[in-house]
């Protein structure tokens, strides 16, 4: 993939081009990538869904990866900086910050390889669809077809696009105060959850309006009470052939980087089960949802979502 005119020479006339005031690697090239997004609130099942499309072993969705946005806006102020430099200042995250522990591959062969990309393989798009196929391959997959789970890129979406421009993106809803009930668990404060909630589905919502051939939407609840049609319905928007033993498959969980070593993760490995859906009602005090209702009401109802109640 990545050969052509040695290293030396391709250093000089970007140099040449440089020196000119020619040289800006752009954001993608002509490649036609097609990943997809899992996006959403957070506690909002996306975690249940990257389990069951892992399933297959020709797809790959690696741990999150929450600086994605920040590395795009990082590439667009160095881009004009020598090839080398751009490519050690994109993964230098992806190795020395707490990232690397959920992610636990070694990217400096990677970065080696980065270094030396043909001219037209020199653009952020090539970089990251490099980097996720590499994760990849380094747990022992053919990686056919790679997506991203990570939630809080519910709010870089015209960022993400800019890189991918034919990428699909999947947005998990969960009704909001189920959701609001498990960070509050995590210990996030009741404003926090319920400011997060609203405008992550506002962002996917808004995003959605201009590209809603890119998008689709999905609710957790019923997504465990009807695996396989909401499964069959995703598999078919991302070009994932879909097999009915990816609802029940966990074998594959302890490798999933950041899954086992996170404790709100523990129950992604047990069957699919609609037990959750609810307990945000049951379990908040009535003061809780006293205060949540202003915040959630609208967009619950909006959404289709009960309305909320003190008792």
């Amino acid at each position: 993939m990545f050969g052509g005119r040695p290293r030396p020479f391709r250093q000089l006339i970007d140099a040449v081009r440089l020196a000119s005031g020619q040289l800006r690697y752009p954001l993608c090239g002509s490649e036609r990538y097609a990943p997809f997004f899992i996006v959403g609130s957070g506690r909002c099942g996306s975690t249940l869904l990257r389990r069951i499309l892992e399933a297959n072993s020709h797809v790959h969705i690696p741990p999150e990866i929450p600086i994605l946005s920040r590395q795009i806006e990082l590439f667009r102020r160095v881009q004009h900086l020598d090839w080398a430099e751009v490519v050690h200042l994109v993964f230098a995250p992806f190795e020395f910050s707490v990232m690397s522990v959920d992610h636990g591959v070694a990217i400096r062969p990677l970065v080696m390889e980065l270094v030396d990309a043909q001219s037209s393989e020199r653009n952020l798009a090539c970089l990251l669809d490099r980097y996720y196929r590499y994760h990849g391959e380094a747990r022992g997959k053919s990686v056919r077809r790679w997506g991203d789970k990570t939630p809080i890129n519910v709010f870089a979406l015209d960022e993400v696009r800019s890189v991918f421009p034919d990428a699909r993106f999947i947005h998990v809803l969960r009704d909001g105060v189920d959701v609001v009930a498990s960070m509050i668990d995590q210990g996030r404060t009741l404003e926090y959850a319920a400011n997060r909630w609203v405008t992550s589905v506002r962002s996917a919502t808004r995003f959605a309006r201009s590209y809603a051939k890119q998008c689709l939407l999905i609710r957790y609840e019923e997504l465990v009470t009807e695996p396989s049609a909401v499964v069959e319905r995703v598999c078919d928007f991302t070009g994932i052939p879909f097999v009915r033993s990816m609802l029940s498959q966990s074998e594959h969980v302890p490798n999933m980087g950041d899954v086992p070593l996170h404790h709100h993760h523990r129950r992604v490995s047990q069957p699919i089960s609609a037990a959750s859906v609810g307990r945000g009602r049951a379990n908040l005090t009535s003061s809780q949802k006293r205060q949540l209702r202003p915040m959630l009401e609208p967009t619950l109802f909006e959404f289709g979502y009960e309305r909320m109640t003190e008792t």
